[in-house]
């Protein structure tokens, strides 16, 4: 087993991006073809982040998401 020693500092837990409607970002972005965007689940990341990554999947390969994603969609913010 390794020692690491003591801590240095707070543990950091990760970013928690935020949009001001509350909802994460999933979908095409806008301007940049073949860039998808799959963000902002904020501090429900680990509940909501699986049925991101399975929307974001099925729409990167063509497919329809598990749910209705409109609501979600990058364009919402990004023109």
């Amino acid at each position: 087993m390794i020692e690491f020693g003591d801590a240095v500092g707070e543990r950091w837990r990760g970013a928690r991006p935020t949009l001001p409607d509350s909802l994460p970002m999933i979908g095409p972005a806008p301007r940049h073809r073949g860039l998808w965007l799959a963000f902002g689940n904020q501090h429900i990341g680990f509940t909501t982040g699986p049925g991101t990554g399975a929307a974001i999947a099925a729409m990167i390969a063509g497919s329809a998401p598990p749910f209705d994603t409109q609501a979600f969609a990058p364009s919402r913010y990004i023109a």
